[in-house]
C-alpha cells in the first residue's frame, strides 16, 4: 500500500466517510456501549484496512472501486461495531439507517436487505470484477452435537459470533487488543474463550483471568507473571517461543479507590503503553515480550466503563442480545442432536419446546423491566440457558424419558 494512488485514493475516502460520519454522531449523540474517543475508532479502522487490503484482495494499482469497497467494510465496523442494540435505543439501527442514506449511491453499496452489518465484501470477486457484498449467513460453520460435550461448552454458530470471531481473528493477527462488550449473558466470554481456543496450540497459550471489585495491581501483577518465565536479566515471557493471551474478564468490576483510580486498569494500561511493569521488591522494570490481550465487559456493572487512556488501545465490539429467531437456532441445534436417540414421540416435540421456552422468555423479558425496586429483573442468555440445561440432563431411560415413551 505504499504506491503514491493507493495514499491518495485512502485519503479521499478518509475525507468522504470518516469526517462526516464522526461529525454525525458527534450531533446525534449516538452513543456506543462504552465511551470511544474518535482516534480510537479511526485506529481501529486502520487495523482492519491493514488485515484487508492484501496483495490477493487488492493487488498494486487496483482502482477506487476495490479500496472503497473494503474502506466501506472497515469504517462500518471501526466506527460502528461498538454501538449496541435494544429497546430503549438502537444506536446500531440509527447507524445503519445513515450509512444508507448518506453513501447508498456508493460504487460499492451495501444490499437493500437487513442491515450493512449483516456483509462482508466477497473475497471469491474474480480479479477486475467489482467487488461485491456476502451474507454472514453463507460462512457460518455448521453445528454438530456431541452429547459428551460438557453443556457450558456447547457452543452453536450464528451471524453474530461468526462476524465477531472474524474481526477478532484479524486484530490478534495484528497484535491489537479486543475486546468485546454487552450485557450480562450475551455470550461475551463463550465467544472469546472459541477465539482462544482455535489458535494453534503449537504458537499460542493462552491464559483466563476474571477480574472482581476487589482485583488490585499487586494481585493482578501476581496473576499475571504465574504463566510466564524469565529469558533474560528483566525481560519475561511465555514458554519457548510462544505468544501469550491474557483474556482479562469482566474488565471493569475492580472498584475504584478513594482518588478514582482502578489501580488494576492502570497496571495493564502501564503494560500496554511501556511494555512491563515495575517488579515489587526490586522497583525494577520487567519487560513482558509475546503478550497480547482480550477482554470482555458489562457496561452495566461494575464501575460501568474504564478510562479512555486504556479503552483507546482495544478493538471494541459490541455484543447485542440474540432475537428469537437466532435463541430458537441455537436451541433447535442442540436439542435436536440430544433428542436423537431418543422416541419419536419426543423428538417431535423439540420444535414445540424451544418455541414455548423462546416465547415465555420474550414475553417476560418484554414484561418485567428493571426498575430501582425490582433491579434484579435481569432476563438475558443464562435464563434459558438454564432451562435447556436441565433438558439436556434427561436421557431415554431416565423417568422423563419413559414418561413421554
Amino acid at each position: 500500500m505504499g504506491d503514491q494512488k493507493a495514499q491518495t485514493i485512502l485519503e479521499q475516502l478518509f475525507e468522504q466517510y470518516v469526517a462526516p460520519t464522526l461529525s454525525m454522531i458527534a450531533k446525534e449523540k449516538w452513543k456506543h456501549v462504552t465511551p470511544i474517543k474518535d482516534f480510537a475508532m479511526v485506529e481501529v479502522m486502520c487495523r482492519i484496512l491493514e488485515g484487508l487490503l492484501t496483495p490477493d484482495n487488492c493487488p498494486p494499482g487496483s482502482e477506487r472501486d476495490v479500496y472503497e469497497a473494503y474502506f466501506q467494510f472497515a469504517a462500518v465496523w471501526g466506527i460502528g461495531g461498538a454501538f449496541g442494540s435494544d429497546k430503549g435505543s438502537d444506536f446500531r439501527k440509527a447507524f445503519d439507517g445513515y450509512w444508507r442514506g448518506e453513501f447508498g449511491k456508493s460504487t460499492m453499496r451495501f444490499p437493500d436487505e437487513g442491515s450493512i452489518y449483516d456483509y462482508f465484501i466477497d473475497p471469491t470477486t474474480k480479479k477486475g470484477e467489482p467487488k461485491r457484498c456476502a451474507h454472514w449467513n453463507t460462512i457460518i460453520p455448521t453445528y454438530t452435537h456431541s452429547r459428551a460435550e460438557p453443556y457450558a461448552n456447547i457452543f452453536v454458530p450464528t451471524m453474530d459470533s461468526t462476524r465477531i470471531l472474524y474481526i477478532s481473528n484479524m486484530m490478534l493477527l495484528l497484535k491489537k487488543p479486543v475486546m468485546l462488550v454487552g450485557n450480562a449473558g450475551s455470550a461475551k466470554t463463550i465467544v472469546l474463550n472459541m477465539l482462544l481456543r482455535a489458535l494453534n496450540e503449537d504458537n499460542w497459550m493462552f491464559y483466563n483471568i476474571s477480574m472482581n471489585s476487589f482485583t488490585r495491581s499487586f494481585e493482578l501483577q501476581f496473576m499475571l507473571e504465574a504463566p510466564l518465565e524469565k529469558k533474560t536479566g528483566t525481560i519475561f515471557g511465555p514458554p519457548g517461543t510462544k505468544k501469550l493471551i491474557y483474556f482479562i474478564d469482566d474488565f471493569n468490576m475492580p472498584a475504584p479507590d478513594k482518588y478514582g483510580t482502578q489501580s488494576a486498569i492502570a497496571l495493564l494500561h502501564q503494560q500496554e503503553c511501556y511494555g512491563g511493569f515495575y517488579d515489587l521488591k526490586k522497583l525494577t522494570m520487567k519487560k513482558l515480550e509475546n503478550v497480547q490481550y482480550v477482554g470482555a465487559m458489562n457496561p452495566t456493572a461494575g464501575s460501568f466503563f474504564i478510562i479512555d487512556r486504556m479503552q483507546r488501545h482495544y478493538c471494541t465490539i459490541a455484543t447485542p442480545f440474540p432475537e428469537a429467531d437466532v435463541l430458537k437456532h441455537i436451541y433447535m441445534n442442540i436439542m435436536s442432536g440430544h433428542f436423537e436417540i431418543f422416541s419419536t414421540q419426543v423428538k417431535e416435540m423439540c420444535t414445540s419446546l424451544i418455541n414455548a421456552a423462546v416465547g415465555v422468555h420474550m414475553a417476560v423479558a418484554d414484561s418485567f423491566l428493571p426498575t430501582a425496586v425490582k433491579f434484579h429483573y435481569q432476563w438475558n442468555l443464562r435464563a434459558m440457558a438454564n432451562v435447556f440445561q436441565g433438558v439436556v440432563c434427561t436421557n431415554p431411560g431416565s423417568q422423563i424419558g419413559r414418561a413421554h415413551v
